[in-house]
């Protein structure tokens, strides 16, 4: 994995992603929320899926964490209650 700096569109979505896909599911997100996941698919912290159906064109984008990109997220996620805390 690189050590590049995740932009704060990619941090806002892969919170998103970590909120509504708590429970293994997928979701479709945003034009600008996509263009955000393209990098973080490619460093497998993002999983991209198309659902296809007998007779029908694909379904999606449908985007979910890896396990790595739940770990990630989560430790986001830790950083900003303790700073938040801090604060107060």
């Amino acid at each position: 994995m690189t050590k590049e700096r995740l932009s704060n569109r990619q941090i806002q979505t892969l919170k998103h992603l970590a909120m509504v896909c708590n429970g293994g599911g997928q979701v479709t997100l945003t034009r600008d929320q996509r263009e955000a996941m393209v990098p973080l698919w490619r460093r497998q912290i993002v999983e991209i899926w198309y659902r296809h159906l007998p007779g029908e064109r694909p379904r999606g984008p449908y985007f979910r964490l890896t396990d790595m990109g739940q770990h990630l997220t989560h430790k986001i996620m830790a950083a900003s209650r303790s700073q938040r805390s801090e604060a107060a």
